[in-house]
């Protein structure tokens, strides 16, 4: 427990930047430079860890926490962590399970895969990317 680092909800902060901000304060001070894993799911729209197809909050650099508006899918305003940041994992799992993330997978291994288009093909881990998938999910692979 002491080493997990919750993002503070609604309930802890006025508003998702001060939220984010405050992550960031927190990875910087108990985090690595690297993680050895980072574990994430997959949305049917291949959203990842809350940023989404075609969302500014893609765009965000040199962060290490991003707030992000006008989300797609409640609630609307959340905290993520930016590409940049996920970029220092060492390895990078996904666990998709489900028919309606079938065409998310399949996007997001597509070679040539656009992050803006399908943000789970821009996490990639700097030594390893697994993808742990059920029959489901996996039914558009070719």
């Amino acid at each position: 427990p002491a080493k997990v680092h919750r993002v503070a909800g609604p309930e802890a902060s006025a508003d998702a930047e001060a939220s984010a901000a405050a992550y960031a304060l927190t990875i910087r001070e108990h985090g690595q430079k690297a993680w050895d894993v980072a574990l994430f799911g997959v949305g049917p729209d291949g959203h990842v860890a809350s940023l989404f197809p075609h969302h500014p909050a893609q765009r965000i650099g040199n962060e290490i926490a991003v707030a992000v508006h006008d989300s797609p899918k409640p609630p609307p305003d959340r905290v993520s962590l930016t590409f940049e940041c996920f970029e220092r994992s060492h390895e990078v799992w996904f666990l998709v399970s489900g028919a309606d993330k079938a065409e998310a997978v399949a996007a997001a291994l597509a070679p040539g895969a656009d992050r803006w288009e399908v943000p789970a093909a821009g996490v990639r881990g700097t030594d390893a990317t697994l993808w742990l998938v059920d029959a489901d999910a996996a039914s558009a692979l070719g």
